[in-house]
């Protein structure tokens, strides 16, 4: 596997927001005795603003559009789903446009902040006795946040004094660890085809399924993101998407429309690349240890 330190770097990325929901314990125990249930085998989440909360709902948005721009950008690099790769021509772009959602989140919060008061009478009356003033803390807003850390991707030269048996050992273990993290960059960009081949596969396959342009439009922003983000070159991932740009991305979605041969023939052409794609994924999924 090629050096991948000169080609990418990796990304600490959080982004953290409120779901405006609490957990009441009293209703829940109040609808277990009405079911007749065991004592503890319910839960109870409520909304707190049931009646809706324009200027949360826009800092949502702004968490959504972060949350897309590192996914459009990086990819995973261990199954923890925390560790990501960005390669190196991305870093400026990724970046700035954090950076803008950043800015963006921190105007958005102030308006939540003078909204709070009504918002929260507006849902008192709807909750009526599921309504809990000490719910309504508006440092939860302090929840909202957009941060983001570089670091270098490790290497196997260590400067350490050892013989060179363990050295060996240590590079091996190295090596087999970064084979793992490929495979779940692989698997990532892997899926990322399989979830709207499956789709395309699916509507296409009905005659009279209605559909907007992004079945196929998603179908391209994947193809670029693997071109983009196939940091180890890996051969079976470029086959993949080389067939899912020459057969289907490509093809104006009105065609498909209007064209009934074409779209049953596409049909047929989505479920069995998803069919490799689901392969592909499989394949690189994490064995579990068999005693």
């Amino acid at each position: 596997m090629d050096d991948l330190s000169t080609k990418a770097v990796l990304i600490n990325a959080r982004v953290r927001g409120w779901q405006a929901r609490a957990v009441n314990k009293t209703a829940a125990q109040n609808a277990e005795q009405c079911a007749g249930a065991t004592s503890g085998t319910g839960s109870f989440s409520q909304k707190l603003f049931p009646q809706g909360f324009p200027a949360l709902k826009r800092a949502d948005a702004i968490l959504t559009v972060a949350r897309k721009v590192i996914q459009s950008l990086s990819v995973s690099w261990d199954d923890t789903g925390k560790g990501r790769l960005v390669p190196v021509k991305n870093i400026s772009a990724l970046s700035l446009r954090l950076g803008q959602c950043k800015d963006d989140l921190a105007l958005a919060i102030p308006p939540c902040r003078d909204a709070w008061p009504s918002a929260m009478e507006g849902a008192r009356p709807l909750l009526a006795r599921l309504f809990r003033e000490k719910d309504y803390d508006p440092k939860a807003l302090d929840r909202f946040s957009i941060a983001w850390a570089y670091a270098p991707v490790p290497t196997a030269d260590w400067r350490v004094e050892v013989s060179d048996d363990v050295a060996a050992d240590m590079r091996q273990s190295f090596a087999l660890a970064e084979k793992a993290k490929a495979e779940v960059m692989v698997s990532d960009l892997a899926t990322r085809l399989l979830r709207p081949l499956q789709e395309a596969a699916k509507t296409l396959a009905s005659p009279s399924k209605v559909f907007r342009d992004s079945l196929i439009c998603n179908l391209r922003e994947a193809v670029a993101e693997i071109r983009d983000l196939n940091l180890t070159e890996n051969s079976e991932l470029d086959d993949l998407a080389c067939r899912v740009e020459s057969s289907l991305a490509n093809i104006n979605p009105e065609q498909l429309r209007v064209d009934a041969p074409l779209r049953s023939q596409s049909a047929t052409t989505a479920y069995y690349l998803a069919a490799d794609a689901n392969d592909l994924v499989e394949m690189l999924a994490p064995k579990e240890d068999v005693a």
